[in-house]
């Protein structure tokens, strides 16, 4: 069997768990691990079309191992073990492969808490999951394996996640209107709260309980699993996710960020924006420019109210100790 077969099973008995989840919840685990699987398939059958002839696919294998052939040096797979996902993200960015990786991220997580926290009493919606998968599928199958997805999967399965999506993105568009009718101390604060996925659930439904008002003044409910959060809690979560998500992409792709937020000094939540010189959770100003060299402070400096940075305070201490 084929490794885009197993891909196109694997989705098709995702759709077949969803419709039986009704009769029996514990179909949600096998359901958002068949997705998941049959998406990561789908690209690992791409990287195997690309791979060179006689090659033993090497562009999803994990271990690489270069060879003389004919005189020249070519590089072929070794052993059994293929590609994980970073490894696919890595080898996808090379070949100039592009795939909404904050899409799959969110997958991945709502897989890994299925399987920890799962609960008959408290079964959770997979409609937003569903959705995901759709755009991810539709896009790469149409994009990079330039097929038709409804004569891959077959016409039923295809209906049925375009339907899912339809609903998912209606929810998802008028939670982001209730939002964008609020007031705030800065629009990145609005940036970050529709991006947010539920603590409790990993959804992006945040709803607003109030609009046309001040955010900070209200509170907010997942329409997924129906938890209520203040503001002072949902934007912290908001910006330990970007910040979370900011550090997972610079491990993939070797890159280092600035550092955007840190503790505040006033009312010590983790929501001091470095960037936009406030917090954004109590709106308060600190101080961040070193007293003596005028350069910028670190987050823990910042935090701590410190006047100088470390250069100038080693300099300030070797002074005063000789």
């Amino acid at each position: 069997m084929t490794i885009l077969q197993n891909a196109i099973d694997s989705i098709q008995l995702g759709i077949e768990d969803y419709e039986l989840m009704k009769r029996n919840p514990k179909r949600l685990i096998s359901c958002t691990r068949n997705l998941f699987s049959g998406i990561l398939l789908l690209f690992k059958h791409h990287l195997a079309e690309l791979s060179g002839k006689d090659s033993d696919e090497v562009l999803i294998k994990q271990k690489i191992a270069p060879k003389i052939k004919n005189g020249e040096i070519v590089f072929l797979g070794k052993g059994d073990k293929t590609v994980d996902v970073q490894g696919i993200q890595e080898r996808f960015k090379s070949l100039g492969i592009k795939v909404e990786w904050s899409q799959l991220d969110k997958i991945q997580k709502y897989r890994n808490n299925i399987e920890h926290y799962f609960s008959n009493d408290n079964p959770k919606d997979i409609k937003p999951i569903l959705a995901l998968s759709f755009n991810i599928i539709n896009e790469f199958v149409r994009t990079y394996l330039k097929l038709d997805p409804i004569k891959l999967f077959g016409q039923e399965v295809w209906s049925k996640l375009i339907e899912i999506e339809q609903v998912y993105q209606a929810e998802r568009k008028n939670c982001i209107t209730d939002l964008e009718s609020n007031t705030y101390y800065n629009l990145k604060i609005l940036e970050l709260i529709k991006q947010l996925n539920c603590r409790e659930c990993g959804f992006d439904l945040i709803k607003p309980l109030k609009n046309s008002a001040y955010a900070y003044q209200i509170s907010y409910r997942c329409l997924s699993c129906f938890k209520e959060t203040n503001y002072n809690e949902l934007i912290v979560d908001a910006i330990a996710q970007e910040v979370d998500s900011q550090q997972r992409r610079d491990s993939v792709f070797g890159e280092i960020s600035n550092e955007l937020f840190c503790t505040c000094p006033d009312c010590w939540t983790n929501a001091y924006s470095i960037e936009n010189v406030s917090c954004f959770s109590c709106q308060y100003q600190a101080k961040q420019i070193c007293d003596n060299c005028e350069s910028s402070l670190t987050g823990d400096e910042i935090s701590f109210q410190i006047k100088f940075c470390a250069s100038c305070q080693n300099r300030y201490e070797k002074v005063m100790s000789d």
